[in-house]
């Protein structure tokens, strides 16, 4: 079965942080789980994105006082550019 048919989720930033749980002190971690073709705000880049191709994927966000840390923790999403951003 196709997937260019089905809706994909694209989760922005403010999806992560309401997703995320808090940790105290001003930290919080989000687990983010993309079915393939979800897209989710890479948080490292404004030029790109993750996507899931080929699979499932899942991004975790550790959010703190002063950056935020992403880990690919299952799958291998790969980079979807976003518009203009190769311009």
């Amino acid at each position: 079965m196709s997937t260019d048919s089905v809706p994909h989720k694209h989760y922005r930033y403010d999806d992560i942080v309401a997703a995320a749980e808090d940790l105290g002190e001003g930290w919080s971690r989000a687990t983010i789980e993309l079915n393939e073709g979800d897209i989710v705000e890479s948080c490292l880049s404004t030029k790109w994105d993750f996507r899931a191709y080929g699979g499932p994927a899942t991004i975790e966000y550790l959010l703190a006082p002063g950056g935020i840390t992403v880990t690919i923790k299952d799958g291998s999403p790969g980079r979807h550019y976003r518009d203009g951003a190769l311009a």
